[in-house]
């Protein structure tokens, strides 16, 4: 199997992929703790589990504040990543989620 495929879990009756984040991104320790999450994304009626180390919170992000990432980021990963967001104090990466379900299929 592959390795940042963890397993899968039933999520609203659907069996559902779980995959770890952290692989697609290369970091070094990529190890799941009691305090990692899941959260279950969806692209045209496709359910995927991201494990992440934590959720901060949920918000919504106007279209027009969505930047580019061309040349931001130097990494494998940054095929996976469709634009940035500066909020407040942060920089936020907009995940591709179809790119990550067509990895997982």
């Amino acid at each position: 199997s592959k390795s940042y495929i963890e397993g899968i879990i039933e999520c609203e009756g659907k069996i559902t992929l779980v995959m770890n984040l952290k692989e697609n991104f290369n970091k070094v320790d990529t190890s799941v703790t009691n305090e990692s999450k899941i959260i279950i994304v969806n692209y045209e009626n496709t359910n995927l589990g991201l494990i992440v180390d934590y959720v901060d919170e949920i918000i919504e992000i106007e279209e027009d504040k969505i930047q580019s990432s061309f040349g931001m980021l130097r990494s494998v990963s940054d095929q996976y990543v469709d634009g940035v967001v500066k909020l407040n104090d942060k920089m936020l990466l907009l995940i591709n989620t179809k790119k990550l379900i067509d990895k997982s299929q």
